[in-house]
């Protein structure tokens, strides 16, 4: 078991020094499901949502691992007890490695913390601040990534900012102000927890209620996504716009464009129509862009009319907010990516689309 990421799989339909596509007639989508939450990850070759129990703040590892072990979707999803602990262990203990964090928080933000702590190494922290507050100075004095939860955090601390001009020497408020960064870091932080819920926003679904008609991204080109083995390693996975291309063509080849299901749960219907789907052709300039949407090219995208009365009802509700994949891949390692600078390289790449 590994606890550093040094595998990255492209996921294909065909191979392309393979001229019998009888080979692959199996491979491709079959199903798509409507899910509570559009990210797309991969399992056993299927698509699907996989979902992590996150160590909380301040837990050891061995709490964490018995409530990891004792969670119910983790025993449904690895049944084998040796293979659920291999999960739960390594995902504590890659868990500071934060594939969705961010570190592009001002240099002033940076210098406000680094000047809290040294006033305290030399004066103490007397009674101010937890132990939350103090590790948030250490990761942003030290240009540390911070994930999604600090940075809503680090925003709700703006509630404290009568106390921001209060000396360090006469009180706490000024201390711990800084020490969470200050004006210029708070300030980030509610401005960057914004963009960040606008773009999960921007994966969800687009209604029409009056046809009542669903629309979204189905596969976003070299999206990097985290996946975690059967020996417990992390590893990522990634489809190219060529795959993509592929895949939305023989999807309606092979007629499975109306087989729906709800969260994978594989009870497959043709109850709802699929009546649009599109390879996009340009970030600005596609149709996407007029609901909304800020995918990159290369996406492809669907709209399905909802006949069934009780999903539609789940998709008013919010139960449901998006589309995920079902279907078998062939999986194509990217045996140049073992060694964690070029690996580092690839992932800025290939997340690139997000920048455009």
């Amino acid at each position: 078991m590994s606890n550093k990421i040094n595998r990255i799989v492209e996921l294909a339909i065909d191979l392309d020094e393979w001229d019998d596509d009888e080979l692959f007639d199996d491979l491709g989508v079959n199903t798509v499901s409507l899910v509570d939450e559009p990210a797309i990850g991969v399992d056993f070759m299927y698509f699907s949502q996989q979902e992590f129990i996150d160590p909380r703040p301040g837990e050891d590892q061995d709490t964490f691992l018995d409530r990891c072990m004792g969670d119910s979707k983790m025993v449904s999803e690895y049944p084998d007890q040796d293979q659920r602990f291999a999960v739960c262990n390594s995902y504590y203990e890659n868990f500071d490695y934060k594939f969705q964090s961010y570190n592009d928080y001002p240099e002033a933000a940076r210098n406000n913390a680094r000047r809290a702590l040294e006033w305290a190494e030399e004066n103490g922290w007397g009674d101010c601040g937890t132990g939350v507050g103090k590790a948030r100075a250490n990761q942003l004095a030290n240009g540390e990534n911070i994930s999604r939860d600090t940075i809503a955090r680090m925003a709700s601390f703006k509630r404290h900012e009568q106390h921001k001009d209060v000396p360090y020497s006469e009180g706490c408020g000024g201390l711990m102000w800084d020490a969470w960064g200050g004006s210029a870091g708070i300030n980030w932080a509610i401005s960057k927890l914004k963009e960040i819920e606008e773009m999960r926003d921007h994966y969800q679904f687009r209604l029409d209620d009056e046809q009542r008609i669903c629309t979204g991204p189905l596969m976003i080109p070299n999206k990097m996504i985290i996946r975690v083995d059967h020996a417990g390693d992390p590893y990522y996975v990634y489809f190219s716009k060529k795959t993509i291309r592929k895949m939305a063509e023989k999807f309606l080849k092979v007629n499975n464009q109306h087989n729906t299901d709800i969260m994978h749960n594989k009870m497959v219907v043709t109850t709802n129509t699929l009546v649009e789907s599109w390879i996009t052709e340009s970030r600005l300039h596609d149709k996407s862009y007029s609901y909304g949407f800020r995918v990159p090219e290369g996406t492809w995208m669907v709209s399905y009319k909802i006949n069934d009365d009780d999903t539609w009802d789940k998709i008013k509700r919010r139960e449901l907010k998006g589309f995920s994949l079902d279907g078998p891949f062939i999986q194509k390692i990217n045996e140049n990516a073992s060694n964690e600078a070029l690996l580092k390289k690839i992932k800025d790449i290939l997340n690139n689309v997000d920048e455009e």
